[in-house]
C-alpha cells in the first residue's frame, strides 16, 4: 500500500497461492471473479467494513455519504433520495457542458502544441476536475482556461488519498494514534489539512449555488442544483438536506474526478502504446463521420464506434483506478468461496485488477490490450461482464458512473481524433 503497488503484489501472491489469500488475521481476498455475485450480492447484501469510515469527511453532516455508509438501510434510503439526480438521462441534461469543456480542452492543445512539448496526463486532468466541477456545480471551476491547479484543489486530493489508504488498512483501535502521530510530521501534517481543504472546498460551492437566485436554481440541471429542488420538494420528510447536498458534492468531486482523470489517461496509455489500436480507432472515426455530429453525442460514441468502445472497456478491465480489495464482513452463517468457507465476522472482498485479470473469464491472453475480445460476440460480453467490478458491485455500484462514463467515453473518442489532426 505504501509503494502503491498494492495490485502488483496481490496478483504475485495469487499466482503463487492460489485464489484466496489470507492477508490479515481476520480477512481475505478472492481473484475469483464468481466471488464478485457472492460478495456482492443485490439480494442479501454483505455490511461493509470498518475500512471505509476513515474516507467519511468530518464537518459536514453527521450522517455518512453513500460511499462510506455501513448500514445498508440507511443506504437504501439515502440511495432512493438521491438516485434519480444520477441517472444516465439527468447527468445528460449537462452534455453541452461537457461538450464545451471539451472544446476549450483541444483547443489549448491546439495552441500549446505549436509553441511546445505538452504533458497530455496534467492537460487530462485539468479536464477531469473541470469537467465534473462543471457537471456538479453548474459552473466552470478556471482550471482548464487557467491550465493550472486552481486553488491547489488537485493537490490536496493527491494528498489527502493516499494517507486514508493507509489510515484504513490500520487496525481501527490504532488509527487514531496513527493520525496524532500524523499531526507531528511535516509530511503527514499536510496530508491531514489537505482533508479538511477538500471538505471546506465543498462547503463553498454550496453555498456560492445558495447565494444564486431560486429561477437560477430551478433552471440548471447540474447536479448541485436538482439536489437542492430535492431538498425543497422532499428535505423534510426524508431528513435531506443543505448538509446532504454538501456531502454529494464532496463525495463527487474527491472520488469522481481523480478516478475518471485516471481512467481518461489510461485510455490515451494504452492507445499511444498499441499504434495498431490507434490506427483502428482512427480508421473508424473517419469511416462513421456521416453518421456523427459535431460535436459527438454520447449515444452516437457508444452506438456508432463499437471499436473505440471497446477500447474504453478493456482499458478499464487492465486498469482499474479502484485497486484495493473492497471488503465486506462475512455473514452469521460464513460464506464459501473457492471451496473454503470463511467463518462469520471475517473480512472478505476481491480487488478489481487481480479478478479482470482472470484469464478463465477474459482468456490466456487476458494480461494483454486487445479491445477486439469485447467484439466477439454478445454472449462472450455477457460472461466477461461478470467479472467486472472497477465500479463496484451489487447494490453499492458506483452511483456516480453514470457522471464518469460520459467523460470517459469523449477523452476516448477525442484521442484518436486528436491524433487524426496532428
Amino acid at each position: 500500500m505504501y509503494l502503491g503497488d498494492l495490485e502488483v503484489a496481490q496478483s504475485a501472491l495469487h499466482k503463487q497461492y492460489g485464489q484466496l489469500l489470507r492477508i490479515a488475521p481476520n480477512e481475505v481476498v478472492s481473484s475469483d471473479p464468481n466471488a464478485i455475485r457472492l460478495i456482492y450480492s443485490t439480494k442479501r447484501p454483505l455490511i461493509k467494513t470498518d475500512w471505509y469510515t476513515p474516507f467519511r469527511p468530518r464537518g459536514i453532516s453527521e450522517h455518512a455519504d453513500l460511499f462510506t455508509e455501513q448500514d445498508e438501510q440507511k443506504h437504501a434510503r439515502h440511495h432512493r433520495i438521491v438516485q434519480p439526480v444520477y441517472q444516465m438521462t439527468s447527468i445528460l441534461q449537462n452534455e453541452d457542458a461537457i461538450d464545451g469543456c471539451t472544446m476549450l480542452l483541444m483547443q489549448k492543445l491546439k495552441e500549446l502544441a505549436v509553441k511546445k512539448n505538452v504533458d497530455l496526463g496534467h492537460w487530462i486532468e485539468l479536464y477531469a476536475y473541470e469537467t465534473i466541477g462543471h457537471v456538479i456545480f453548474g459552473r466552470t471551476l478556471g482550471f482548464l482556461e487557467s491550465g493550472t491547479d486552481v486553488d491547489s484543489f488537485i493537490e490536496a486530493v493527491d494528498n489527502c488519498v493516499p494517507f486514508l489508504h493507509m489510515i484504513a488498512v490500520a487496525p481501527s483501535y490504532i488509527r487514531s494514534t496513527l493520525m496524532l502521530v500524523a499531526m507531528c510530521i511535516p509530511g503527514m501534517l499536510k496530508r491531514l489539512l489537505a482533508i479538511r481543504a477538500t471538505t471546506t472546498e465543498a462547503k463553498h460551492q454550496t453555498q456560492v449555488r445558495l447565494q444564486r437566485s431560486t429561477e437560477e436554481t430551478e433552471n440548471h440541471n447540474d447536479i448541485l442544483s436538482q439536489l437542492l429542488r430535492t431538498v425543497h420538494e422532499k428535505g423534510a420528510e426524508n431528513d435531506f438536506t443543505h448538509k446532504e447536498v454538501t456531502l454529494e458534492s464532496w463525495a463527487g468531486i474527491m472520488a469522481g474526478s481523480d478516478s475518471t482523470a485516471s481512467n481518461m489517461r489510461a485510455v490515451l496509455y494504452y492507445l499511444m502504446k498499441h499504434p495498431s489500436a490507434m490506427h483502428a480507432a482512427v480508421q473508424e472515426l473517419q469511416a462513421q463521420d456521416h453518421l456523427l455530429s459535431k460535436p459527438v453525442t454520447y449515444a452516437e460514441s457508444t452506438t456508432h464506434l463499437p471499436y473505440i468502445s471497446a477500447c474504453i472497456k478493456e482499458t478499464s478491465r487492465l486498469f482499474s483506478s479502484v485497486a484495493v480489495s473492497m471488503s465486506r464482513v462475512s455473514p452469521a452463517q460464513g460464506i464459501m468461496l473457492s471451496n473454503h468457507h470463511i467463518p462469520a465476522g471475517y473480512h472478505v472482498g476481491v480487488n478489481p485488477h487481480t479478478v479482470q485479470h482472470d484469464t478463465a473469464f477474459f482468456g490466456e491472453d487476458a494480461a494483454l490490450f486487445r479491445p477486439e475480445r469485447w467484439l466477439e460476440s454478445q454472449a462472450r460480453n455477457f460472461e466477461m461482464e461478470k467479472g467486472m467490478a472497477f465500479f463496484g458491485a451489487g447494490t453499492r455500484t458506483c452511483i456516480g458512473k453514470n457522471v464518469s462514463m460520459p467523460l470517459i467515453v469523449e477523452r476516448g473518442r477525442q484521442t484518436p481524433l486528436l491524433r487524426s489532426q496532428c
